[in-house]
């Protein structure tokens, strides 16, 4: 069976795809790394994961969807999220600018409305525009108090990830 997930692990959010040939055997991707293990559970809430002759003894801490996995050195903070959680999740942390007042789209969508013209006021929290991304519309907000100076896309056009979308002095 694989399955896969929207991970925020230590602040970062990740893709994890895992496969289980059986209720022991799992081969886990995360990013870049792959790794193949086999897990014992020896308690309750701690388990052993062996991979080849390398064992680690784990602990884990709270419940599903936020946990914390601990190991002898140290431990890890795991958030599971399914994909509209994880658009979310990317749009409150990515949509809302930066210090200098540049707007940009958080993912690949379209602008469904642009609150704001060129050279009106705004304040920290307004919205200025509307993206829709997998089926949900977001407002993106202004980072900084200021003056629109830029609005570089119109209603209706379709965003590209890390585009930008509103500059505000």
């Amino acid at each position: 069976m694989k399955t896969q997930y929207h991970v925020r692990v230590n602040g970062e959010d990740q893709l994890l795809t895992l496969t289980s040939e059986d209720e022991r055997h799992y081969t886990v991707r995360l990013g870049e790394q792959c790794v193949e293990f086999v897990v014992d559970e020896t308690g309750p809430r701690n388990y052993q994961l062996r991979q080849g002759d390398h064992l680690r003894d784990l602990l884990v801490s709270g419940a599903l969807p936020e946990f914390r996995v601990y190991d002898r050195d140290g431990s890890v903070a795991v958030q599971l999220m399914d994909e509209k959680q994880a658009a979310r999740q990317a749009i409150s942390h990515l949509a809302t600018g930066d210090a200098s007042g540049t707007i940009t789209a958080p993912m690949p969508g379209k602008v469904v409305r642009c609150i704001v013209a060129e050279g009106e006021s705004v304040k920290v929290g307004d919205g200025v525009v509307v993206v829709e991304a997998m089926k949900m519309e977001n407002e993106l907000r202004s980072p900084v108090d200021g003056v629109v100076k830029k609005v570089y896309v119109g209603e209706g056009e379709a965003v590209e990830a890390n585009q930008q979308l509103i500059l505000i002095e």
